[in-house]
């Protein structure tokens, strides 16, 4: 451990804290300023490049531990994925149609193109809204099919968790089965526009 007259502990802690980000915007180990580096022996410099080093080191490895876990769950979700619409079980997949009203694109709301899109149990889909003369706009609407597949969320961003930028519609399976057809309005999103589902 530095001396304290050098390296005062309130100082330490805060440079362990910040770590690699602090060493990056001022140049020196530990989010140390220039006064406080040159205050420093040669000893204590070796020191704390190398707590620097272990900081680094540490932050390297659980990042690349994050994207190994991230990867590992996507490929697992796009294998499900595939799955479920391979075998196609009965409940396990939606077909809708959304269409007619208009959808904002850009500053002006445009009449919105009639789509048809697929939803396996459990998925988050990003939907590309089209112009009613074809033109793309950008993938503004998501649309995610709950567990079991009786809920069906349109949403303005990627759902996640609890989100009150959906519009939630949820149906008994008898009415999936005959199909139901709800009105859909998403706020600066998409207007009178209609959704019809079915399994």
């Amino acid at each position: 451990m530095f001396p304290s007259r050098h390296f005062p502990p309130l100082v330490l802690c805060a440079a362990l804290m910040l770590g690699g980000c602090a060493a990056a915007t001022t140049g020196h180990p530990l989010g140390l300023s220039a006064a406080e580096w040159h205050r420093m022996s040669e000893t204590e410099q070796v020191a704390a490049r190398e707590k620097q080093l272990e900081i680094e080191r540490r932050e390297a490895i659980r990042d690349a531990e994050e994207k190994h876990r991230n990867t590992i769950e996507r490929d697992f979700e796009q294998q499900r994925l595939a799955r479920v619409y391979r075998l196609n079980r009965y409940g396990h997949v939606v077909s809708c149609r959304l269409g007619g009203g208009e959808a904002r694109f850009g500053a002006n709301w445009r009449a919105l193109k009639t789509q048809d899109f697929r939803l396996a149990i459990g998925e988050v889909r990003e939907l590309t809204l089209f112009r009613g003369d074809g033109r793309a706009d950008f993938k503004a609407l998501w649309a995610r099919l709950g567990e079991p597949a009786t809920r069906l969320d349109l949403c303005a961003a990627k759902p996640a968790g609890s989100d009150t930028a959906c519009q939630r519609i949820e149906a008994p399976a008898r009415d999936f089965r005959r199909g139901w057809a709800r009105d859909v309005d998403l706020p600066l999103k998409i207007r009178d526009a209609r959704l019809v589902c079915r399994y």
